[in-house]
């Protein structure tokens, strides 16, 4: 690390990373490679409460056994029959992240933040068509790009009140655009199947173009009692690519609530209260075919409940 004029820093480092990562017999499936991540980090001190942070940095995702296993397991939640590639390729991501931020006072924090990342051979799930049973397969594409803007927020309630000093109000909020290059062969025939098809694009999948999360906190310093209610809401977003110019299907908008309290006595017995899913939003997954959307799967996966009695040892 190395720190130049008063409020200006600079961190930065270079990650050597070899992967041998085998699932076959030979040499001409699995990954063998050798990578060198940068990471380069600037940040300038406007006031003493007030950031700029500028980096840019390599990162890299293999593939998980699943994917890349050279045979066919199944999906006893989705139901589905997953077909591994053995041939597939580590996916390299380049990131650029600016950021703003502003501590009005200690826990609260004001930010603004963009950011852009690029995948090299980025890893898609995609649905074989024709076969009985839902069937998927993993394949590498050329390359996505991903980029965005996100406002955070969090902010203490005490300026109400001193009895409202142990609340917290906290929310962010991301607009993100996506896409990744259809291949060639397959852009050929969904051109040829619609005419009016025209872009040779298509969301990064698993992306939703825009994102909310807020939560209210209590911190009871005093009484050992711990609250947070939290809302997370995603815009759809593709999670299947479809085969042979069929339609590609999304998850549909969703919005959870769930809540947690826990109780501390002393140093060594806590118990704690987990309400999760409670507005029990239903899980859809859809596709459009000439103008009409069709159900892929539809079900509600139900509110749970948790309540929990620890010793801690110290």
């Amino acid at each position: 690390r190395y720190s130049f004029f008063q409020r200006l820093r600079f961190v930065g480092g270079v990650r050597y990373e070899r992967t041998d990562f085998q699932v076959g017999e030979g040499d001409s499936t699995g990954i063998h490679t050798h990578d060198f991540l940068p990471s380069l980090n600037l940040s300038f001190a406007l006031r003493e409460d007030m950031n700029l942070r500028a980096s840019y940095t390599h990162t890299l995702a293999r593939p998980n056994m699943r994917e890349a296993a050279p045979f066919a397991s199944f999906d006893f939640i989705g139901g589905i029959i997953m077909n591994g590639n053995p041939d597939l390729k580590r996916t390299l991501i380049r990131n650029i992240d600016l950021r703003w931020e502003y501590f009005p006072k200690p826990g609260e924090v004001v930010a603004i933040s963009g950011y852009y990342k690029k995948f090299i051979d980025p890893i898609i799930r995609q649905n074989i068509v024709g076969l009985g049973n839902p069937q998927i397969k993993y394949n590498n594409v050329d390359q996505a790009l991903v980029y965005g803007v996100e406002f955070e927020f969090r902010k203490g309630f005490g300026w109400i009140t001193p009895a409202f000093e142990s609340f917290k109000f906290g929310m962010n909020f991301s607009y993100i655009y996506s896409e990744v290059d259809i291949p060639a062969v397959e852009y050929a025939i969904i051109s040829s199947r619609n005419p009016e098809f025209n872009e040779p694009l298509r969301p990064f999948q698993g992306q939703s173009p825009w994102l909310i999360n807020a939560n209210l906190y209590y911190n009871g310093k005093t009484n050992g009692l711990d609250a947070s209610l939290a809302y997370n809401y995603f815009a759809p977003r593709l999670t299947e690519v479809s085969e042979n110019g069929t339609p590609d299907i999304y998850e549909s908008t969703r919005g959870m609530l769930n809540f947690v309290i826990k109780k501390q006595w002393g140093m060594h017995f806590s118990a704690s209260f987990t309400l999760k899913n409670i507005l029990d939003t239903p899980y859809m997954k859809t596709y459009t075919y000439k103008g009409e959307i069709y159900y892929s799967s539809y079900y509600l996966s139900g509110r749970s409940y948790a309540l929990t009695l620890a010793y801690h040892i110290h």
